[in-house]
């Protein structure tokens, strides 16, 4: 009797832990189904708020503002050095809201569920808007890095200034920083192909960037030369400037430190908008090294808001010039406001610098 009571006990224990078994499996794979449908979820609120609202948004206020900027640096007679940086810095950022921008029309596409033209256009646009992004994200942290460069020569050898930066120098150093960021992100044009499926046209990533060395040695390559040095240059350099901008303040340099204060202010709030809007891009590509299409939900939220951060930061210059620079609003005021008193209130001053 005792025997028997134990097997039944026994039978009755090993059930018991088989069904427990059972029941935490499915619990757990429940657990993870849900989190799977919160992380698409996520994925989707943060595709429409960014995609839908806060793209336009940017994107437009962002070209509006290159393009008065452009205007104004051309215009501006006699023109600089400084100048031609930041045109070109204008028109970098342009190219890269033109490209936020057709994103917008993907996502306004699938939202009045026009799937079939909205899935077309990122097909088609999405493996060459890939490359511009990167290579125009590339350009602008190096054309940034230039004028903080040229501006430390101005402060720390002004006599020099005029025979070291000059306008020609200027467009040649662009030149350059243009086609060596077009080159440097060429794998970036050649990450994704299209593929026929089922008489649909797909794009799949290629099989060079299926290959997981090259995948992380160029991604970590990228993002060191497009964000993490491009940052500690312009700290050190603007670090620099404040020195030298302490020592001209001890000899009594008063007009020159009225201007250099404006520009130094100014370069601080790039670089803390190069810092905010460019570092969580860079951890993201960095960390996952993914693209948008191969990335999952979670990863694909969060890019959502640190694509965002990146058109900020092509759209916020204007903003900065306008704000921080008394030259610059006088410069606009005559270029765009024909009048009496902004012609006599302008300052009699070459360029921006």
């Amino acid at each position: 009797m005792i025997d028997v009571e134990l097997n039944k006990t026994g039978v009755s224990m090993n059930e018991t832990l088989y069904m427990s078994q059972e029941t935490s499996a499915g619990s757990h794979s429940n657990t993870t189904a849900v989190l799977a449908d919160e992380h698409e979820q996520f994925y989707r609120v943060a595709k429409e708020v960014t995609g839908l609202y806060l793209f336009p948004i940017v994107c437009v206020t962002g070209i509006i503002g290159n393009l008065l900027t452009f205007v104004v640096f051309i215009k501006f007679k006699p023109r600089s050095s400084t100048n031609v940086y930041l045109t070109a810095l204008a028109i970098s950022d342009t190219i890269k809201l033109l490209c936020d921008f057709l994103y917008f029309i993907v996502v306004f596409l699938e939202k009045i569920e026009r799937h079939d033209a909205s899935v077309k256009v990122f097909v088609t646009l999405y493996p060459v808007a890939h490359y511009i992004l990167n290579f125009s994200l590339c350009n602008t942290a190096w054309l940034t890095v230039s004028v903080a460069i040229e501006r430390y020569i101005y402060m720390k050898w002004p006599e020099r200034a005029r025979t070291i930066c000059t306008i020609t120098r200027a467009k040649i150093t662009c030149c350059v920083v243009w086609m060596a960021a077009m080159l440097i992100t060429v794998p970036f044009a050649l990450r994704y192909e299209q593929i026929a499926n089922n008489g649909t046209i797909d794009i799949n990533v290629t099989h060079m960037w299926n290959n997981d060395k090259f995948k992380d040695a160029y991604v970590w390559f990228q993002n060191i030369l497009r964000s993490i040095v491009p940052l500690i240059v312009l700290i050190i350099i603007n670090t620099w400037i404040i020195m030298a901008l302490s020592r001209a303040t001890k000899e009594y340099y008063q007009r020159p430190i009225a201007c250099k204060n404006r520009v130094t202010v100014m370069l601080v709030a790039i670089i803390i908008a190069f810092l905010v809007c460019i570092t969580p891009d860079a951890i993201m590509s960095t960390e996952f090294g993914l693209g948008y299409t191969e990335a999952p939900y979670l990863v694909k939220g969060f890019r959502e808001i640190s694509d965002l951060l990146l058109s900020v930061n092509s759209a916020v210059n204007f903003i900065l010039y306008f704000s921080l620079n008394k030259v610059f609003r006088h410069n606009f005021a005559r270029v765009f406001c024909k009048n009496y008193y902004w012609e006599h209130l302008a300052i009699k001053h070459e360029g921006i610098t």
